[in-house]
């Protein structure tokens, strides 16, 4: 497994290849989230902050010829992991993640990456106090 860390950012492609018998296009999305076990350790959590299947990262379109293979590079930068609460904080949960790319022609998974322990990106933002006379 791979740790992950707040300054750290994941380097990843995907190999596409036009198998059809004319030139197209074709969109890559990029995904992450959290294994299913490591959404159900937050429970409790989970009753008031439900944490997301798989939330889009990122996305790329690649134009190919007939039999032409293309390599898309992507980076992930660690708040790519990170998921509100209902309170506003960004935080990125601890456990299992993973990306997942999906295109017309599949899906692919790769993972898992670990995070041993839970990290807050950004507070709420502070709500300002008016004072009525």
């Amino acid at each position: 497994m791979s740790p992950l860390s707040p300054l750290s950012s994941i380097g990843c492609s995907v190999t596409i290849k036009n198998t059809g018998n004319r030139e197209g296009d074709e969109v890559v999305i990029v995904y992450v989230g959290p294994y299913a076990e490591s959404r159900a350790s937050f429970s409790s959590l989970a009753q008031e902050d439900p944490l997301a299947v798989k939330m889009v990262v990122d996305f790329a379109r690649v134009s190919l010829d007939v039999g032409e293979e293309s390599t898309i590079p992507f980076t992930l930068p660690f708040k790519a992991f990170a998921q509100a609460d209902g309170e506003g904080r960004l935080k990125v949960h601890s456990g299992r993640h993973r990306i997942l790319f999906s295109s017309g022609g599949g899906q692919v998974e790769v993972g898992p990456l670990y995070l041993p322990s839970p990290v807050t990106l950004r507070e709420p933002p502070a709500i300002p106090q008016h004072k009525v006379a």
